[in-house]
């Protein structure tokens, strides 16, 4: 498990930066933290730019037979899933996200040429049909 700075929810006080690394062990022995750090003051720009730049160091850092889970919250996830499909950011629109919901997004190579994929956008089949919309 690694646990990560980058994915805090857009509006999280500017000074916060997780538990500290004893307390993570204490719930999760196994976890890697990348360095904590605060986010300071953020506007959508620099949320988005956040988003683009974990996405970009995911794609960087793994292969096409990778298979990552991201564990974010739901206003950070339409930066996320809007960084990932290489869409801008759009003020006033965002993917909608519930508690739960899964997305699944691709990134594969055919014929040389790198082809996102959005495969299903929140998702909340498992919760069964007392959570239906």
């Amino acid at each position: 498990y690694i646990i990560d700075c980058d994915l805090l929810e857009k509006g999280t006080s500017p000074d916060y930066c997780g538990l500290p690394p004893d307390e993570v062990y204490k719930i999760c022995p196994d976890a890697e933290i990348i360095t904590p750090h605060s986010l300071g003051e953020e506007n959508d720009d620099i949320a988005y730019n956040r988003a683009l730049k974990f996405i970009e160091r995911i794609k960087r850092e793994n292969d096409f037979d990778s298979v990552i889970a991201v564990v974010a919250h739901g206003t950070f996830n339409s930066y996320l899933v809007s960084a990932a499909l290489g869409f801008p950011f759009k003020e006033n629109f965002n993917f909608s996200h519930l508690n739960t919901g899964v997305s699944l997004i691709c990134y594969i190579e055919e014929n040389g040429v790198i082809k996102t994929k959005l495969k299903y956008l929140n998702d909340i089949s498992h919760l069964g049909t007392i959570h239906e919309i």
